[in-house]
C-alpha cells in the first residue's frame, strides 16, 4: 500500500532560490490570509466538482479507465476531462486560463500534465500561469510524472513549489500532489512497453488514484 499524496519530496534538483522566488512572486501576493476549516473524505463525497486537464495518461484513464464513472460513483460532477496525447503543460496551462476567463473552473482542478516537459524552468513557468489562472487559493491536485531522464527535474519542481505552498499557507494546502513517480516505481508491471504509458490495468488503478486523491486531500 502505497500513499495517493505526497506534500513534499527528495528535491534533487536546484535553482537558485532569487530564480524559483521570483518565479513565484505573484503567488505570494496573492495568497489570502485567511483559513478556513477543511473537508473530510466523507463530507466531500458526493458534492464535488472536478475537472481534469491532462496528456495521454488521462486520455488513457477516462478511455479505458472508466474516469469520469469513477467520479460519478463517488457523487463528484465532472465538468470536463480535456486531455490529448502528446500535451505539453503549456498547451493545458491555455486551457486552465480559458476556463478561468470564462468563470468556468472547476471547485477542484486536477492537473495531470509534465509528462511531455524535460525543461525544469520551463514547466515552472507554466505552472505560474496555471497558479495565476486559478488565483491560488483553488484546490489543485497535480498528478507528478514517469519518464526516466526528465521526470525527476520536472517532479523537484513541482515538489519544491508544493513546499512553497506550504510555507505560505500551510493551513489550506492548495497543492497536493498524486505520487505517480513512486507509485510505478513499485508497480512497473503496469508500464506498456514504452516504459511511460500504461496497461489497461494501469489505467484503472491510475484513474481510481486519481478519484481517491480528490476526496483525501484535506482542502476546504
Amino acid at each position: 500500500m502505497f500513499a495517493i499524496l505526497r506534500r513534499v519530496g527528495h528535491l534533487v534538483f536546484r535553482p537558485s532560490r532569487r530564480h524559483l522566488f521570483a518565479a513565484l512572486l505573484a503567488l505570494a501576493a496573492l495568497v489570502g490570509a485567511a483559513c478556513n476549516p477543511v473537508d473530510t473524505p466523507a463530507d466531500r463525497a458526493g458534492r464535488c466538482q472536478v475537472g481534469v486537464v491532462g496528456d495521454s495518461l488521462t486520455v488513457g484513464a477516462r478511455d479505458f479507465g472508466s474516469l469520469s464513472s469513477k467520479f460519478s460513483g463517488q457523487g463528484c460532477t465532472v465538468t470536463a476531462i480535456d486531455a490529448r496525447v502528446g500535451r505539453p503543460t503549456s498547451e493545458g496551462a491555455s486551457i486552465i486560463e480559458s476556463w478561468a476567463s470564462q468563470g468556468s473552473l472547476p471547485d477542484i482542478l486536477v492537473v495531470a500534465l509534465g509528462t511531455n516537459d524535460c525543461d525544469p524552468a520551463g514547466f515552472l513557468a507554466q505552472m505560474q500561469r496555471i497558479f495565476l489562472a486559478t488565483g491560488f487559493t483553488q484546490p489543485v491536485v497535480w498528478v507528478n510524472t514517469w519518464r526516466p531522464g526528465c521526470h525527476e527535474g520536472i517532479n523537484d519542481m513541482l515538489h519544491r513549489v508544493q513546499l512553497l505552498f506550504n510555507r505560505l499557507q500551510p493551513a489550506l494546502g492548495s497543492l497536493w500532489i498524486v505520487d505517480h513517480e513512486q507509485w510505478i516505481s513499485q508497480n512497473r508491471v503496469l508500464l506498456a512497453g514504452d516504459g511511460i504509458h500504461l496497461t489497461g490495468d494501469g489505467y484503472r488503478a491510475y484513474a481510481e488514484r486519481i478519484v481517491e486523491a480528490v476526496l483525501e486531500a484535506p482542502y476546504e
